[in-house]
């Protein structure tokens, strides 16, 4: 075969070399023991074993399904009760928000009595000199109770 023809594959035979060449396959130097000289990670693998204990006495088992019930029953009643807070804490947030508003509404009719008090102060004053010294039993009576007492006490000291 010369170097213008083409080849074809498998023209040769499979094991067979072309002339002048050798089998290059087994030349490879690949190491003997790959274990070796190539380690790999060691893995640890892991089983666990579960025992479960079958209930061999019945009187265990009578007490175990007891406690459990009684247990549902507890947890039900304590999910029952965390209901019930929750409704009063929300009744009692409305109840606060309500009470807010009402001290809203005191504080500004308080303001407005303070202010007609602040009003009628100088007004009351001009009464009180009107009035005079009460002690003495001269001025002016502002009602008729105050009239009676000082008749009463006039009476006394005659």
């Amino acid at each position: 075969m010369g170097l213008s023809e083409p080849i074809t594959f498998g023209s040769r035979g499979m094991d067979e070399p072309a002339k002048g060449e050798k089998n290059k396959a087994a030349e490879v130097n690949f190491p003997k023991d790959a274990v070796d000289e190539w380690p790999a990670p060691k893995q640890i693998h892991s089983f666990y074993f579960v025992k479960y204990r079958l209930h061999e006495d019945q009187k265990l088992k009578v007490k175990l399904d007891q406690a459990d019930t009684g247990l549902q029953k507890k947890n039900q009643a304590r999910s029952q009760l965390i209901e019930k807070l929750r409704k009063l804490k929300a009744d009692r947030a409305q109840k606060i928000g309500f009470l807010k508003g009402l001290n809203k509404e005191n504080k500004q009719y308080r303001d407005l009595i303070d202010e007609k008090k602040k009003e009628r102060e100088p007004l009351q004053q001009a009464l009180g000199q009107l009035h005079g010294g009460r002690d003495t039993g001269s001025g002016i009576c502002s009602s008729e109770e105050e009239l009676n007492h000082r008749i009463h006490l006039v009476n006394f000291q005659s």
